[in-house]
């Protein structure tokens, strides 16, 4: 899951989706809207951590998953 969410976040992000909407995408609206503004902010990091994952597979990471 956590792949596919990178490639999900990915995509998102490089058609200009800003990370809550990426949120919204992943979780939900309602998961989204009760967590994104949580004083712990492990929503906004587990999307930004989406994002810098799938950028590092798009890079060549995936090749990883191949061996």
């Amino acid at each position: 899951m956590r792949h596919r969410d990178a490639l999900a976040a990915l995509d998102r992000r490089m058609e200009g989706y800003s990370y809550r909407q990426i949120a919204v995408f992943l979780y939900g609206e309602k998961a989204a809207g009760h967590d994104w503004n949580s004083p712990d902010q492990t929503m906004k990091n587990r999307v930004i951590r989406s994002v810098k994952r799938g950028v590092r597979m798009m890079k060549g990471g995936y090749r990883t998953l191949l061996n």
